[in-house]
Formats: C-alpha cells, structure tokens, sequence
C-alpha cells in the first residue's frame, strides 16, 4: 500500500478521519470548503454498499444539534 509491504501477521490501524486527510486524494484536506467538488467522497459515513447504517441518524442529530445551538443564540433557524 503506498509502496509500503504488509506481510501476514502485521499489525494494521485503521485512522479513518487520517483517510480524509490524504493530500494525494483531496487537495487542501484541512480546509473547510464547503463547495469542493469531491464534498461527498469523503469516508465518515462509508460508500456504496459499506454505507454506514447509522448515517441518516446522525444526519438528523447533527441537524437537531445545530438547530438548538442557532435558537438559543438567537439566530434565525432555516427550515428547509
């Protein structure tokens, strides 16, 4: 992988969040940017048939999550 080996036995560590970091996959990995082309590429929630079960659920916390946090700051709440 990478040029590296790995032999039978090896020890291997899966860094999901280090995967969305990959300059070679995404230019700028650090940035926040919210119009980049591959936004949806990314692995937090999987792809295809590895898609994360969990995935509409977190959607919607997060949604609830910011929602509450915009109210009690006394923002406007979009209802889209």
């Amino acid at each position: 992988m990478h040029g590296q080996t790995i032999r039978a036995n090896d020890i291997v560590v899966l860094r999901w969040g280090a995967a969305n970091r990959d300059e070679r996959r995404f230019a700028c990995p650090d940035a926040l940017d919210l119009s980049r082309s591959d936004l949806r590429e990314h692995l937090a929630f999987g792809h295809g048939i590895h898609l994360c079960p969990g995935r509409e659920l977190a959607h919607a916390e997060v949604k609830i999550a910011f929602d509450q946090l915009l109210k009690r700051l006394k923002f406007p709440v979009s209802r889209h």
